[in-house]
């Protein structure tokens, strides 16, 4: 069972509206069956960085679900993946990738006035492209800066592996 908490819309205010609501619920409910349902443009709403609740939810072995989408961060856009926040975006899969992560990844967009059918595959098409822009990021030294915690190294990683 997946818990998808979002901070608001339709309603005003939710109770369990960030991560660490959201595992805090699911702990003291103290079933192994129950897990999260990430939402990209959740977690934006929420003001939090995606690959960074992923992480949270991963250590605890309660990442059941993984919507992917895009959005400007106030509402639930529902946009193509990559298409706003592409930075997040990739460095939530470095996460999702290099984790042991092995649930369900969909996309939760809404074509309004697209072809349905087509934003699906332009959202398998990026995915596939930024997983492949992953497997890179340890080829040019990611793990180093990241170790180190070197910020201005790890956008620059990420800045050569997205332009080369």
């Amino acid at each position: 069972i997946c818990f998808e908490y979002k901070p608001a819309d339709p309603r005003r205010y939710s109770l369990v509206r960030d991560v660490g609501s959201t595992l805090l619920m699911i702990e003291e409910c103290g079933n192994s069956n129950l897990g999260v349902l990430l939402d990209f443009c959740h977690l934006l709403m929420a003001g939090e960085n995606p690959a960074w609740s992923a992480s949270l939810c991963i250590r605890k072995k309660k990442l059941f679900g993984l919507h992917l989408n895009d959005g400007y961060g106030a509402m639930d856009d529902g946009l193509v993946v990559g298409s706003v926040n592409l930075s997040k975006t990739v460095e939530l899969l470095y996460y999702i990738v290099n984790s042991d992560y092995d649930n369900v990844i969909y996309f939760d967009t809404f074509p309004i006035r697209e072809d349905p059918v087509k934003e699906c595959e332009t959202n398998i098409q990026r995915i596939e492209q930024l997983v492949g822009l992953v497997s890179k990021l340890d080829e040019v030294g990611i793990q180093e800066v990241l170790k180190e915690q070197d910020g201005l190294g790890a956008a620059n990683v990420l800045w050569q592996v997205i332009i080369a």
